[in-house]
């Protein structure tokens, strides 16, 4: 097999799952069958980054031959909205309101550290980088809002990725 062309290795993208190849093997004009000339194994094939393979030959066909492919880092499924909070207080002069992270914002499957930056809004309401919205004390009775850019880091498998949504208090 040290001879044979192998052609039709592509490089992937991230699934989760263990990724494969379908090469075609040729050697002297003829088209080798999997299972019956040789048999693919593989290695570092389920993660991001380079995975290999190696085409070991079965019978009369001998020897190995490696190759390898890039498996790409996949778009980050974070999903995000944000949502309408209610704040009470009794009086203008209690203190500052803090809206939780988790009350502000609905976000899943969100690969990596999320960060939250105010883009634009209210000047009566401050997002704090984990989605902390504090409502600034002697704020009156009214409808306010903040448009925020959410954004998840990735990690080894995912990329990075940002979304804007805006949180109605």
């Amino acid at each position: 097999l040290a001879k044979a062309s192998v052609t039709g290795i592509k490089n992937k993208i991230f699934t989760g799952k263990a990724l494969t190849q379908k090469p075609s093997v040729d050697m002297g004009g003829i088209t080798l069958l999997a299972g019956t000339d040789y048999k693919i194994t593989y290695s570092k094939n389920k993660s991001a980054g380079t995975a290999s393979l190696t085409i070991k030959g079965i019978g009369a066909y001998k020897d190995t031959i490696k190759k390898t492919f890039r498996i790409a880092k996949a778009s980050n499924p974070m999903k995000v909205s944000g949502k309408t909070v209610m704040v009470k207080r009794k009086t203008l002069e209690e203190k500052a309101v803090t809206i939780k992270a988790s009350t502000a914002f609905k976000t899943t499957a969100a690969q990596g550290k999320r960060t939250f930056t105010k883009q634009k809004g209210s000047k009566k309401l401050t997002v704090k980088k984990n989605g902390t919205i504090i409502v600034k004390k002697k704020t009156r009775k009214g409808t306010y809002k903040v448009k925020v850019r959410v954004k998840a880091a990735g990690n080894a498998n995912y990329k990075s990725s940002t979304k804007t949504v805006t949180v109605t208090v």
